[in-house]
């Protein structure tokens, strides 16, 4: 894999990691068969923001008051579970049960085929911080590719991933069908933690460096991009009126 940006060089040199899978196996089919009911009664949005090209879409699960077609939370609102999920998924209702862990916030993620999300980066999602955002891939193929850092990858259907999403990040699926994952975002507790290798878990001051100075490069050279600056704008904003944004 060519290394175009100077940000891949700095996590490559780093030595760090970046993904992750987590040891949770799924019934793909059972998986697979709540999303098709989900797509019988609903019609994700899209996803606003200027990170992509129109074509990428999602539908809460977990989502304030419980609204599907809300993304971000007002202040004083509450996640809640959705009728997306406790009425046509109840498979991946019976998962997020099952392992335990402290959910915020849950979605499906639709990402159209040919579609494209371009770098950025969740300034807290990664266990080195406050938020963990876990992947359930449902329908996707090798040719729909992530890349983070200097890491590219391609994750398969019927298991958990993780990714320190404070690095920055892209999407492309190239593929000819859509990419659909299902996005947890969950406290980075105890008992998460537990779930990660433990020689993962002591990379920490590693990352918290070389994070540093990707931060700095990757936030810079924003500012210069038109895209850059518009995100910059769509996060004053949100922040202005008292939104809390989960980012994609």
């Amino acid at each position: 894999m060519q290394l175009l940006y100077p940000w891949q060089w700095l996590t490559a040199l780093g030595g760090v990691g970046l993904t992750l899978r987590l040891p949770l196996e799924l019934d793909r089919s059972r998986l697979h068969a709540d999303f098709q009911d989900v797509m019988r009664h609903y019609v994700p949005p899209v996803q606003d923001g200027p990170m992509h090209n129109g074509r990428w879409k999602r539908l809460g699960l977990i989502a304030p008051d419980g609204d599907p077609m809300q993304a971000y939370a007002r202040k004083g609102q509450r996640h809640r579970p959705t009728p997306v999920l406790e009425k046509h998924m109840p498979y991946l209702a019976t998962v997020i049960e099952r392992i335990g862990f402290p959910v915020r916030s849950a979605l499906l993620s639709v990402q159209e085929a040919g579609s494209k999300v371009r770098w950025h980066r969740d300034r807290s999602h990664s266990i080195d911080l406050s938020l963990v955002r876990l992947h359930i891939p449902v329908q996707t193929d090798p040719s729909a590719v992530m890349t983070i850092g200097h890491e590219r990858c391609h994750w398969p259907a019927g298991q958990m991933f993780y990714a320190d999403f404070s690095f920055p990040h892209r999407l492309y699926n190239a593929w000819d069908t859509d990419r659909v994952h299902v996005i947890l975002d969950v406290e980075a507790d105890s008992a998460v933690r537990a779930a990660f290798p433990p020689a993962y878990l002591a990379q920490a001051a590693k990352r918290r460096a070389v994070r540093a100075m990707v931060a700095r490069v990757f936030d810079y050279s924003e500012r210069l991009h038109p895209a850059g600056r518009r995100a910059n704008e769509a996060r004053l904003q949100r922040a202005m009126s008292q939104q809390t944004p989960v980012e994609y």
